[in-house]
């Protein structure tokens, strides 16, 4: 299966960061700033789904389960390549 990489706006360049190595560091953050409160608005839309697939987890867990998490591919290599000893647990879920 092949994905165009060009119709994902995730993919796209961000027209508020296009002149960001031209700024100050002042500016620099704030243009990173602004974006990243634009994530938890986006966040906060999709709230009751987030709550869904939580729950689900959480049901899981109590069950034996366990959550695999799949990640973009330079993420993913970073989290998976680190030494398990390294790795923080969160929230309390065990480590492998």
């Amino acid at each position: 299966m092949k994905i165009d990489l060009t119709q994902l706006v995730t993919e796209s360049r961000n027209p508020a960061s296009a002149q960001i190595d031209t700024l100050t560091t002042q500016e620099m953050l704030q243009v990173i700033n602004q974006q990243d409160q634009l994530v938890a608005l986006a966040v906060e839309k999709t709230l009751p789904q987030i709550a869904q697939a939580v729950d689900a987890i959480a049901a899981a867990f109590a069950q034996g389960g366990r959550l695999i998490y799949m990640a973009p591919v330079r993420l993913a290599v970073w989290v998976f390549w680190m030494p398990v000893s390294v790795r923080q647990p969160t929230a309390a879920i065990p480590t492998w």
